[in-house]
């Protein structure tokens, strides 16, 4: 596991230029953007797009990865998800699966260039060269609290999993305090 030493400011300049560089993906405030990820290639990017995500008013949608590959293609497809961003562990399992996923647009692997993997994923797209093509000074619209940000889905149960869509005032607050 690679250690990163940063600190807020860092994480929301980056986070910043996550939330520009999703914004073409987004043209609704539903717009749902799949995490799959253990931290282990570069863990700060998993906390970057929570809060772009959650900024730009779309709803950061994080998938348990111990669940078997047909419950992640169901969750993926019943969420809606239209980009999913993946470290390099979960490239093969998302290759896998990638038919399963028409609503998807982009695949977005979390590593730099040196280390993008040769893959058959569909728009696959490296996250450090995407992201640094964007600047860290832009302000977030004000959004709506009401809607969900973070949506996770049940997975302990034998039963289909069920939608639990969270607020965005926890994490609109958590962005208004790192700016302090």
């Amino acid at each position: 596991m690679q250690v990163v030493i940063t600190d807020w400011q860092e994480v929301a300049g980056m986070g910043v230029r996550c939330g520009q560089m999703l914004v073409f993906f987004k043209d609704t405030a539903t717009t749902e953007i799949y995490t799959l990820s253990l931290h282990d290639a570069l863990p700060i990017c998993h906390l970057e797009i929570y809060y772009a995500v959650s900024g730009m008013g779309a709803v950061c949608h994080t998938i348990n990865p111990r669940l078997f590959p047909p419950q992640i293609a169901y969750i993926a497809a019943h969420a809606n998800d239209r980009v999913i961003f993946t470290d390099l562990t979960f490239v093969k399992l998302l290759e896998e699966i990638a038919g399963e996923l028409p609503g998807v647009e982009a695949f977005i692997v979390m590593t730099d260039e040196d280390h993008m993997p040769k893959t058959s994923l569909p728009n696959v797209q490296c996250y450090e060269r995407l992201v640094h093509g964007h600047s860290p000074d832009h302000d977030y619209p004000d959004p709506d609290q009401n809607p969900p940000s973070p949506l996770s889905h049940s997975s302990v149960t034998p039963c289909p999993p069920t939608r639990l869509p969270h607020r965005h005032l926890p994490p609109t607050l958590d962005r208004c305090a790192s700016r302090l």
